[in-house]
């Protein structure tokens, strides 16, 4: 299971087209990909919870600056949560 995000199981459909753009793309613009992929895509959600846990997975894989823009995102769409303290 250590691979299991590098190929999105577990993963939510949006969380895995996110995932695919920012893998080819990088992570450094991962708030206005999310911003594109959610105007062409109303169904698009991206739980705080389910990106939290990817940015976990990241530093796990030693992806430190992957992991900190996810949870620039995290702020970013939940600016009023815990975790944006």
């Amino acid at each position: 299971m250590k691979n299991s995000i590098k190929h999105g199981f577990g993963m939510s459909p949006s969380a895995k087209s996110l995932k695919v753009v920012l893998d080819k793309n990088g992570y450094k613009n991962d708030v206005e990909t999310a911003e594109k992929l959610r105007s062409k895509n109303k169904d698009f959600i991206l739980t705080e919870d389910e990106i939290n846990i990817w940015g976990y997975k990241l530093i796990s894989q030693t992806r430190l600056k992957d992991a900190l823009e996810l949870f620039k995102l995290n702020v970013s769409l939940y600016p009023s949560s815990a975790n944006a303290l």
